[in-house]
């Protein structure tokens, strides 16, 4: 019976001292958040461990997660997952009747996504959006001949049009010499 109770005291010894140690090594990690100074001079182990190297925790936690929890394989495995799919469209369409429902005009709309001169954005956006398209068709084509640019049915419409567009000229050209500036430029 002796030895038990000496088990169990030496048990409960070794229970309050672990718990001292590790309330003592938390508290060292994360507390003071900023350095204590005692006559000019910093007190040790001030600020605590984790608060003091908190820019390198963060970009190595950034770099692991980016590196080992959010991979582009297991984002695209994700994404083809058609639970996900269905809970993203069954998301977009609640999101659609709220707004569907709502009494917000277009304008309200547009001012809670701070878009403020909805016409401008839209201009700029095709815009810029022809721009590149038409530097990308011209990068691609430039080196072809026009034929090959040209679908089939635009070049049929040109050879049909050759004619008009001919024969409009000529009207043109017989009226301007017709009239009296034509004739007098003659």
């Amino acid at each position: 019976m002796k030895d038990v109770i000496m088990a169990v005291i030496m048990i409960v010894i070794g229970a309050a001292i672990g718990g001292v140690t590790n309330s003592l090594a938390i508290k060292m990690l994360f507390r003071p958040y900023k350095p204590l100074y005692f006559l000019g001079k910093r007190v040790p182990f001030t600020p605590g461990l984790i608060p003091k190297r908190r820019e390198e925790l963060a970009e190595q936690l950034g770099k692991m997660v980016v590196q080992h929890l959010l991979t582009a394989e297991g984002m695209k495995r994700k994404f083809l997952q058609s639970q996900f799919r269905d809970q993203v469209i069954t998301w977009g369409e609640a999101q659609i009747r709220k707004l569907v429902i709502s009494e917000k005009t277009p304008s309200q709309l547009m001012n809670s996504l701070n878009i403020h001169e909805p016409e401008k954005v839209v201009n700029d956006t095709l815009r810029n959006f022809l721009h590149r398209k038409f530097e990308q068709v011209v990068k691609e084509n430039s080196q072809k001949p026009l034929n090959e640019v040209l679908s089939k049915n635009v070049l049929d419409d040109v050879y049909v049009a050759i004619p008009k567009v001919t024969q409009f000229i000529v009207d043109k050209g017989i009226s301007y010499f017709e009239s009296k500036e034509g004739k007098q430029k003659l």
